[in-house]
């Protein structure tokens, strides 16, 4: 009976359109239950207020906050109800959008701290992998030590994708060109995908460098196209482009993590089933997945998620059942090229010369073993349970101990003051900090310490033996 031009704009219908329809038919439609109980109660009570689904003329989605009032006739004959909607459309996609980072804060806290004890499980486990092999005299059980090696990187590997989830663990960033990263990408995807699989790409030229990790940006591409084909079961196409591209401050404050500018913009499609609207806001939550067990950790968007927001971009979706997905990747572009360093040249003999090593760690596992691989490498070796311990041995033992492996989260006194209080006593004895979180990697950069290294859990003997020979080589 009335129809306002609020109504108009929010619903795309004209006033002489809507006027005498059925108004749960023309707006409704499959979202009408609501619509019914809320109406209902307005006859019984005079008076709802709640939110309702509908949809515009267009068949776009609408969230509406409604108040339904009860207008009788002379006070005794319910007459009419009118109904009063605010669009809150827009306005629940960004609470939705901030509430999943929340979510996602909170649970990158807990995955912080599932991950270190996980890597102070990993390392013992991947430190006797490599010392196996000498004492396994059997040739048929060597592959049963290669099986568990394999197992435990896959297992870092995991942790890894915690940690960059939980805080976008940071990396150095160098300079790099997004059309051969894309052409890496589509390599893989030529020589590994199903034949029923088709790759479309296209560059436009010239592309702006960006400053990045090229390992991780390629983990974000090849978990976008694994997730492409896996919706994909049939066969179907993948798309592939990068352009550049400005975003303005209008688009740029419809996303939380983006900020007006210049990007790289990498757009990954495929013509799969798409992704229902029930579940699209729960894609990118850790471990969430619609994948049958055994096929997938549910980090991979999540995953995704977090690298591209560590380096400074930020990422759209959009899905429709049945036709297929488009995910946006916005890069920030770099106006200055960095050259990545050369990569330094492993030497070729790890053994020690007898040289004496100090090793500070509260997990007894760890430090045994690395006690043995030091030993068995021809070096000699002291052990502590903490940083207590280990400054009371260096105390007495300044001159003898020739460098110092720490363990940067333990008891009584954790590793950073353990590391103030030895470059107290000396100023030039070699340390090698260890952790499972490159948080403490970043908080002992702070510390400008030219003679510090880090040692990032779980590592492996080799890792091990080869940071301990740069660091005695480079004694003044």
């Amino acid at each position: 009976e009335y129809w306002n031009r609020a109504a108009q704009r929010i619903f795309g219908w004209a006033e002489k359109e809507a006027l005498g329809c059925d108004w749960e038919t023309l707006i409704f439609k499959k979202e009408s239950l609501p619509f019914r109980e809320g109406f209902a109660k307005a006859r019984e009570a005079g008076a709802w207020m709640g939110e309702l689904r509908a949809l515009s003329k267009e068949g776009a989605p609408l969230t509406l906050q409604c108040r339904a009032s009860l207008i009788t006739e002379d006070n005794r004959h319910p007459d009419s109800i009118l109904l009063v909607c605010t669009n809150i459309t827009e306005a629940k996609r960004m609470e939705t959008q901030f509430l999943r980072m929340q979510r996602l804060d909170n649970l990158g806290s807990l995955a912080s701290g599932i991950a270190h004890d996980l890597n102070n499980v990993l390392s013992p486990i991947l430190m006797s992998a490599d010392l196996l092999p000498p004492l396994i005299n059997s040739p048929e059980h060597q592959p049963l030590v290669s099986m568990l090696r394999d197992s435990a990187r896959r297992g870092a590997e995991i942790v890894q994708q915690l940690l960059v989830f939980s805080r976008g663990t940071e990396t150095p960033r160098h300079s790099i060109e997004v059309g051969r990263l894309i052409r890496e990408i589509s390599l893989i995807i030529n020589q590994t995908f199903p034949r029923n699989i088709r790759l479309a790409q296209a560059c436009s030229d010239p592309l702006w460098q960006i400053m990045g990790d090229n390992t991780q940006l390629h983990q974000v591409l090849l978990n976008l196209c694994v997730n492409a084909r896996d919706a994909m079961p049939e066969g179907g196409l993948i798309g592939i482009s990068a352009a550049n591209c400005e975003v303005d401050p209008i688009t740029a404050a419809q996303y939380p993590d983006a900020a007006a500018g210049s990007y790289v913009l990498i757009k990954i499609t495929d013509s799969g089933q798409g992704i229902s609207p029930d579940i699209i806001d729960k894609i990118f939550d850790p471990f969430f997945t619609t994948k049958a067990a055994g096929h997938g950790t549910g980090l991979g968007l999540s995953t995704v998620l977090a690298i591209v927001k560590s380096h400074g971009g930020f990422t759209t979706l959009s899905s429709q059942v049945g036709v297929g997905t488009e995910f946006k990747i916005y890069l920030p572009a770099a106006l200055k090229a960095v050259t990545a360093p050369a990569t330094a040249e492993i030497l070729p003999d790890l053994s020690g010369k007898g040289e004496t090593i100090l090793v500070i760690d509260d997990e007894s596992n760890i430090k045994d073993l690395m006690r043995l691989a030091l030993t068995t490498h021809n070096y000699r070796v002291l052990v502590a349970s903490d940083g207590a311990q280990g400054l009371a041995i260096y105390a007495e033992n300044p001159k003898a101990i020739d460098a110092v492996f720490t363990d940067m989260m333990m008891p009584h006194l954790d590793g950073r003051l353990c590391i103030q209080c030895i470059r107290q006593i000396d100023t030039n004895v070699p340390i090698i900090a260890m952790s499972g979180m490159h948080d403490q990697q970043r908080a002992l950069d702070k510390m400008g310490e030219p003679k510090l290294r880090f040692m990032l859990k779980p590592f492996t003997v080799k890792a091990m033996l080869s940071i301990l020979r740069e660091s005695l080589s480079s004694r003044p």
